[in-house]
This record gives C-alpha cells, structure tokens and sequence, in this order.
C-alpha cells in the first residue's frame, strides 16, 4: 500500500514564491476549481494533483505551496518538505513568477534551486493581463532560465502556446513509463471530515508510515481538500483529507470559508464519509452537525474515534453508549476506536469503508421487500390516524446509494415518522445496511 506509487504518466509540477499564481494556473490547467485562490499569500500548503490532458498526451500536474527564502516557521518548513517531493517527482516543472513584482531574491532562490535539477523547466511570467504589462516580462531573462513565457492564468492569455511547448518537450524527453496496470475491479472514495485538530491528517500519515500530508498542532493547517490514492486488498482507494469544519459562527477569515465549502464538496462527490471525533473531547455541537450533514447527504458513514490511547480505563461499550445517548442517529451508524500515535486499528478503517459503500449499493428484490413489510406490519400495524386505517401495501426499491424505497399506501401523508423510523430499522437489520442511510418516497395506491 504505497500513495506515492511510479505513476504511469508523466508528471509536471508548478512551482514558485506564495501568490504568484500558482494555484490558479492549476485551476485554469485543469479546467476545476480545486485549489483555493485567495489574496493571502501561503493559502496552498498541502500539494494538490489531477490528471490532464495535453494535445493528446496524458500527463499528472501537481500545485504546490509557495517556496519561501527563509523557513522561520515550522508550517513553512513542511511545505517546503512537500515541494521537494513533487520536485523529485516531477518531469516538467513550471516556475511562475509574478510581472507585477519583477525578479524577487525569492525568485533567484528558486532558480538557484531549480538549477540543481536535471528537469525540464519553463520560467513563466504570470498576471500579463495587459498589453502594457508585456514590457516586464524582459526582467526575467536574468534568471538565465530561458526564454519566459508571459500568460495571464486569470485570462488565459499565453497558455495555448505554453502547452504546444509542453507537450513537444513530453515527447522529446520522453521516458520509459510502465504501462498502465489494469484498474482493480472496485474502486472507493473515502472522505475523512471532522472538527480541526481531531487527527484527520495523522491519520493519513500514520496509515502510510510516511508524511504523506502536512500535519501541524495548530488548527486550521489543512486547507484544501488533498486526494490520496493507493491500492489495497486489489481496490483503488481516494482517501480525501479535508479541512476541519466549525460553525459559521467561528469562521473569520476568507480562506476559512472556502476551505469549509471544500470540506463539503468532498462528502458530496465520496461515495463513504469517515467522521472523526477526538476521543478526548467526546461529541461536540460541530461534530453533530457535521454527521447531520453526511446524513444529509445520504452518504454511508462510519464514526471514528480517534486518541483512543488518551482515554485511559475507559471501555468501548460505555463510550459508545454516551455517544447514542447524545446522538439518536448513532444508533445505526458503525462506531471504530483507533490510535494514530500506537497504529491501532488503521486497517479497519479502510476495510469499514469498502463494507460501506458495497452496504450502500445493496439491491433488494421488490419480493423480499414485500414480505418484510408484510411481516412487519402483521407484528406492528400503523396507528389509526383521524379512525382511519392506514396500511403500506406494496414497496419497491427506485434507488442504491443511497437505498430509496417507495412505499404505497391507502393514506401516504397520514403515515407517522415514527413508524417510517420503525420499518427503516427493520429494513435495515434484515438486510445489513448498517452504517446507510435510507430513504422513503410515499404515494398513494
């Protein structure tokens, strides 16, 4: 189980000093708003990957956070750590300055480092957004890198010529890559949501015995939502790291807001969402309205506990019975105790999210169905509403992923949600869907 496996495609990275651009020629590359674009400089910090194609050629291109000149702060020197990684896997790289400053020390450091390299380079001129702003593009010659391209990421300007470049340089220097291996026959994306600093990244890290994703103690440090890929058990894993969600109350900055969203598109687009909690601290007010949202969603879930070594004398059955005594919904969702810091359990969780996501694309014939509802209704027959008798005669599975049933009846809109809550727990016990949620569509016979 390697992240970093020999990827059979060529890969570019682009690189260069915080808020050259970098990110949005990412963006306008990949044709996805994947990396956050923000004013701040440093806003990128975990590298963020896609697959492209140029001029017919298949290629990986990888984002990468802003290389500083001096790594005062430790948040810096794990990027920087993360930049040499996609250095050394990289083909082609893209080193984008800025117009409007000119060639900064910081730009002549990259280049210093840039020159240690036996890649391919191209030194691109960002933000010419005008005609006007062509004549500054003449500064960057005394990097003695070339050639520059001016392009305007925002725009667009530059980039057809740029990526005709490319790709004459991906067939000149082309190399031996392994042919594509056949794709396992199933493949799953997991997405890791939680509060900040519950262990979301460590838990990435731990699995993989390397740094695989920047972890820092200070809440906030993951800001996009960073894919992971990797084989195991002869399945095709995305496990996606995302940015710790609080209440909007707590949220101050831009960047914030926008990694938030991306949290949240991560559990829209994942097939399983993977809450965690910190042990510690136990269900917070954050961490129900986040399962709310997977809920919502209609995304199988698991709950994991992770720190597990911190809570010290404490039983498993007593803390899940806390859990569902704060939460209802927990009754049906799958509760796992890990540790990061002793690797406790990392497996299991991998193992739990492909159970959950072949729970979720379950199909039940329309005949079972039917007699389990019979049978539950022989057992426990619907309130009379208004002296009305109300009976379910017919169901039928219309959906997987989540499973929708709809279910005809005499009296469809009379019918109580308690007694929807009942046939949901029954249908899922019969047919083990726990850990998905289900949902019912009623019409009238």
């Amino acid at each position: 189980m390697n992240p970093d496996k020999v990827s059979s495609v060529p890969v570019i990275a682009i690189v260069g000093s915080p808020n050259a651009g970098k990110s949005s020629l990412f963006n306008r590359l990949t044709g996805k708003r994947k990396a956050i674009v923000e004013p701040t400089p440093g806003v990128t910090r975990n590298r963020l990957s896609a697959d492209l194609s140029i001029h017919g050629k298949n290629v990986k291109v990888i984002d990468t956070g802003g290389i500083k000149a001096r790594l005062k702060e430790k948040i810096d020197q794990l990027v920087y750590q993360q930049v040499e990684l996609s250095l050394d896997e990289a083909d082609i790289i893209l080193f984008v300055t800025d117009v409007r400053t000119g060639a900064t020390p910081i730009d002549y450091h990259i280049t210093s480092l840039l020159r240690k390299s036996s890649k391919k380079v191209f030194l691109l001129v960002n933000k010419v957004d005008n005609k006007r702003l062509e004549e500054g593009v003449y500064d960057f010659y005394q990097l003695g890198l070339g050639e520059p391209y001016p392009i305007s990421a925002l725009q667009g300007y530059g980039l057809e010529l740029l990526l005709e470049d490319i790709s004459k340089s991906l067939f000149v220097h082309k190399k031996e890559y392994p042919e594509e291996e056949r794709l396992p026959k199933e493949e799953i994306t997991a997405a890791i949501v939680g509060r900040p600093n519950v262990g979301k990244s460590t838990f990435i890290n731990a699995l993989f015995k390397k740094d695989v994703v920047i972890v820092d103690e200070t809440p906030g440090t993951t800001r996009d939502a960073v894919d992971v890929h990797f084989e195991y058990a002869d399945k095709a894993f995305i496990l996606v790291d995302t940015a710790g969600i609080k209440h909007k109350r707590k949220l101050r900055k831009p960047v914030e807001i926008f990694s938030i969203a991306r949290s949240k598109e991560s559990i829209r687009r994942a097939e399983v969402a993977l809450v965690m909690l910190d042990a510690a601290e136990g269900l917070c007010a954050d961490d129900i309205k986040i399962i709310e949202y997977v809920i919502k969603c209609g995304k199988p879930c698991a709950i994991i506990v992770n720190k597990w070594d911190l809570a010290k004398g404490s039983k498993h059955s007593d803390y899940e019975t806390a859990l569902k005594e704060r939460l209802k919904l927990l009754e049906w969702i799958p509760i796992l105790f890990i540790s990061c810091l002793k690797g406790k359990n990392l497996l299991n969780v991998i193992e739990l999210a492909s159970m959950l996501k072949r729970r979720a694309n379950i199909s039940i014939r329309t005949a079972e169905l039917n007699r389990l509802l019979k049978d539950i209704q022989s057992a426990k027959r619907h309130p009379l509403v208004e002296n009305k008798k109300i009976n379910i005669f017919y169901g039928t599975q219309t959906q997987i992923a989540p499973p929708a049933f709809t279910l005809f009846s005499n009296y469809p809109k009379l019918i109580k949600s308690d007694y929807l809550n009942f046939l949901e727990n029954n249908i899922r016990s019969q047919f083990g869907l726990f850990g998905v949620p289900i949902r019912f569509k009623l019409r009238e016979r």
